[in-house]
């Protein structure tokens, strides 16, 4: 997700060139938000991101998050429905300070919708444990690098924002677009 997605290859490999590596801690709160606590987040339990083409093979991205720890995970395949597991670029990162908060609203269109969308903002500092192939080109395992982007919870889908923190650029940008087409799933 852009930004998510690298939390996709950072997450996975998948937004996992996202938006990377340096934004500035939020004094935030309001709903849905957790600090070093360790509370419950809306972003509770197990995330599957669809599965992408990614140069010749598929990657797909899971994430498992409980309280203001993430652990993030990059699967690599042969085939477009992530089946037949094979090494490519698979990768895992790992954060314990991750801060949830209610992020801004933005007016914008969702599914053929347009409306007023509460997003969700996500900051943390994640560690590359393990990184193969093109991901470690990039992020080899020990890199350290914090991270801010924005998502859009709807039930049981986790819709990709764009904003937040560009790794290649350096620069923060304001949310404005949900991403209709890129999501995950709660498992």
């Amino acid at each position: 997700m852009k930004n998510l997605k690298m939390s996709a290859l950072v997450i996975g490999v998948f937004g996992i060139f996202l938006g990377v590596s340096g934004c500035s801690p939020s004094d935030g709160g309001g709903e849905g938000s957790s600090g070093s606590s360790g509370e419950p987040t809306i972003l509770e339990g197990t995330w599957l991101g669809d599965c992408e083409p990614s140069f010749a093979f598929f990657t797909q991205g899971s994430g498992q998050w409980s309280g203001s720890s993430y652990v993030g995970e990059i699967k690599t395949y042969s085939d477009s429905e992530c089946t037949n597991k094979i090494t490519g670029s698979d990768a895992r990162v790992v954060s314990t300070n991750t801060k949830v908060t209610t992020g801004p609203t933005i007016t914008t269109e969702l599914n053929g919708k347009s409306g007023d969308y509460q997003l969700t903002k996500i900051e943390s500092t994640f560690e590359w444990e393990y990184s193969e192939g093109i991901a470690a080109l990039v992020y080899p395992a020990g890199t350290i690098y914090e991270n801010l982007y924005y998502v859009y919870i709807e039930g049981d889908k986790m819709y990709e924002v764009d904003g937040g923190f560009n790794y290649l650029t350096k620069e923060t940008t304001e949310p404005t677009t949900i991403d209709n087409e890129t999501f995950w799933i709660k498992l």
